[in-house]
C-alpha cells in the first residue's frame, strides 16, 4: 500500500522490559487495559525511509523504496492508524527507553554484529 497508517512503534528491548516490570506489579494493573507502547505515531512509510537511512549511514548501501498495492484479501486492521496511550505502565514507571531512529540504529548494529560472528 502507499504506507500512509499510522504506527506506534516500540524497539524490543523496551517491550520485554514492559513484560518484566508488569510482571513484577500485577495488582497495580488487574483489570486496566495496558498498552505497550510509545504514544508517538509514525507512518509505515516514515518508519521505511528511517530504517533505509539508517542501513545506509552505517553501511554505505542503498537501497530504493517503492510502494506496492496491498495484496487483495487483506484485513481492514492493517490500512488503520493505531497510537497508543501509555498511561497504565506510565503508572508502574516503564515508558520507552528508545525511540524509533535509535532502535532501527541498535536493530542495523545487532544484525551487522551477528553477520559477522
Amino acid at each position: 500500500g502507499d504506507g500512509t497508517q499510522t504506527r506506534d512503534f516500540v524497539y524490543i528491548d523496551d517491550v520485554v522490559e514492559a513484560f518484566l516490570q508488569a510482571g513484577l506489579r500485577p495488582d497495580e494493573l488487574l483489570g486496566r487495559p495496558a498498552f505497550v507502547c510509545s504514544g508517538q505515531g509514525t507512518s509505515v512509510a516514515d518508519a521505511f525511509r528511517l530504517a533505509v537511512e539508517t542501513v545506509a549511514r552505517r553501511t554505505g548501501r542503498r537501497v530504493d523504496l517503492r510502494t506496492v498495492p496491498a495484496p487483495p484479501g487483506l484485513s481492514p486492521i492493517e490500512s488503520r492508524n493505531f497510537v497508543g496511550i501509555p498511561a497504565a505502565l506510565a503508572g508502574i514507571g516503564w515508558y520507552p527507553r528508545h525511540d524509533l531512529a535509535h532502535g532501527l540504529y541498535r536493530t542495523v548494529e545487532a544484525f551487522l554484529v551477528s553477520r559477522d560472528c
